[in-house]
């Protein structure tokens, strides 16, 4: 069975691995996290998002496992979390557009 909140560890950084809906519910995550291709998990960066998500959820980051990778972690390829958290933000304000409207605008 998948974790779904893990220390991922790499020879350089280290980032929290949590489901994407739950990173949503924390606000300022920065450019240094990630997002999985297929938008499900988020990728925490351990200076400061990972933090946040920490304190936001009231979890205790001692007590959670890591996974320790000799090479790259693969996130640091995915794109920034910020990035989707942008794009997100402009899909809701075009569905409350789209209601306000009846559904005459479009991006």
């Amino acid at each position: 069975m998948k974790r779904l909140t893990i220390w991922i560890v790499d020879p350089g950084h280290a980032w929290l691995q949590v489901p994407a809906s739950k990173a949503n519910q924390v606000p300022g995550i920065s450019t240094f996290s990630y997002l999985s291709p297929d938008g499900n998990t988020a990728y925490l960066e351990h200076d400061c998002d990972a933090g946040r998500y920490l304190e936001h959820f009231g979890i205790d980051g001692s007590t959670l496992a890591s996974r320790v990778l000799n090479d790259d972690a693969p996130c640091r390829n995915y794109p920034s979390y910020q990035n989707h958290a942008a794009l997100r933000a402009i899909g809701q304000s075009i569905m409350r557009i789209n209601r306000i409207t009846g559904g005459e605008v479009t991006a």
